[in-house]
């Protein structure tokens, strides 16, 4: 296992630059133990009471699983003469983080989307994708780690690691004066030390109807920005697909918001020769409510299935146009590494590429980013 591709941290004291001429024993974090899942949830609607559902699910585990895992399910709803007025779709991934050879793996992959143009049918979907992995911190010649490994400066240690976050959502209504008090779309993210039952990491973005249009509440260092339709036309949107998403603006509400790609740090103590557990949770909710409303999101990668989904539930927008005009908004906007009240405190960005002689003291990190697009 090549846990240079797949770990990085730093002393949680102390700067960047003193980490890299620190001399003395080295701490790094082995992976013993890796186990991960993906699932998604897509449930019809009708008038509110539960319809037609589709699930789907993969797992990795110790036993040895071949990756990626994929979960993806798509449902739609038709009146009698078959013509499409609701559909809820879902994709979840969780690749390899070991084969991207970058400092930031990229396991994560979740996207979902619902909307209705009927009047009695709506969907709820759900992702969600869990890894946990079994570290170790080591000293000299424990026979868990390869020789490099090993455990300096005492019993216990503290140590920072960071989440990588980013992603995009898309939230419309045709109509404000429907009833749009169970409409959604929302985003959480955690990570639980298993020992202590900890919470080291936790953060969560929704869009949501308030009384005067869509409000966005944001719980924890997540950070997100709010495109307009100028700089979506910037971006490339073209001209027709702009002028249905400036009625829909005017005549309802759209709201169009993109998660940079940020690093979010947090901080344990280890100690020495003691496996421990962590756990990152990440999860994406949709819910529509019948007659012209619509969500979408994606986490970890851009959208890919989004360009169908809008060209049918907002006709005359062009899906692939308007898809591609959100990426490159979205992948343009990195802001890298998140110091808040919310989160923790401490010195700069590690030095050096991800190489393990080049930072002296590693921990686990648990990715989720937007930088690379896979095939699906």
């Amino acid at each position: 296992m090549n846990i240079r591709s797949f770990l990085f941290s730093r002393a949680a004291t102390g700067s960047a630059a003193a980490l890299c001429c620190a001399f003395g024993g080295t701490t790094k974090a082995a992976v013993i133990g890796t186990q991960a899942n993906v699932a998604i949830t897509v449930q019809e609607l009708i008038d509110g009471s539960p319809g037609s559902v589709t699930n789907d699910d993969d797992e990795l585990n110790d036993a040895g699983s071949n990756l990626p895992l994929f979960a993806a399910g798509t449902l739609r709803s038709t009146d009698l003469d078959g013509h499409l007025i609701a559909t809820g779709q879902a994709f979840a991934e969780f690749a390899d983080p070991t084969q991207s050879g970058d400092e930031n793996p990229e396991e994560f992959t979740l996207e979902i989307a619902s909307f209705a143009v009927g009047e009695s049918a709506s969907y709820t979907v759900n992702a969600e994708a869990v890894e946990d992995r079994t570290v170790i911190f080591t000293r000299p010649g424990n026979p868990l780690a390869p020789a490099e490994i090993s455990f300096g400066f005492g019993n216990t240690r503290r140590v920072e690691s960071r989440i990588f976050v980013s992603g995009a959502i898309l939230f419309w209504t045709t109509d404000l004066n429907a009833s749009l008090q169970d409409a959604l779309a929302e985003v959480t993210f955690s990570v639980t030390r298993g020992d202590t039952d900890v919470e080291l990491f936790s953060a969560s973005l929704t869009v949501e109807a308030g009384a005067n249009g869509l409000l966005t509440d944001r719980e924890g260092p997540i950070v997100f920005q709010t495109v307009t339709l100028q700089e979506l036309q910037e971006a490339g949107v073209d001209a027709d697909s702009l002028a249905v998403l400036e009625q829909v603006a005017q005549d309802g509400a759209l709201t169009i918001l993109v998660l940079p790609q940020q690093e979010h740090p947090y901080q344990f103590t280890v100690t020495a020769d003691q496996a421990l557990d962590l756990t990152a949770r990440i999860t994406a909710r949709v819910r529509n409510v019948p007659g012209g409303t619509g969500a979408a999101l994606t986490l970890g990668g851009p959208f890919e299935n989004l360009a169908d989904f809008i060209a049918q539930g907002l006709p005359g927008v062009s899906g692939q146009s308007f898809q591609q005009s959100v990426n490159s908004l979205a992948a343009s906007r990195s802001i890298g590494l998140v110091r808040s009240a919310d989160g923790v405190s401490g010195g700069g960005r590690l030095c050096g590429a991800l190489g393990a002689e080049a930072v002296p003291v590693m921990a686990l990190g648990l990715f989720l980013t937007f930088a690379r697009r896979r095939n699906r």
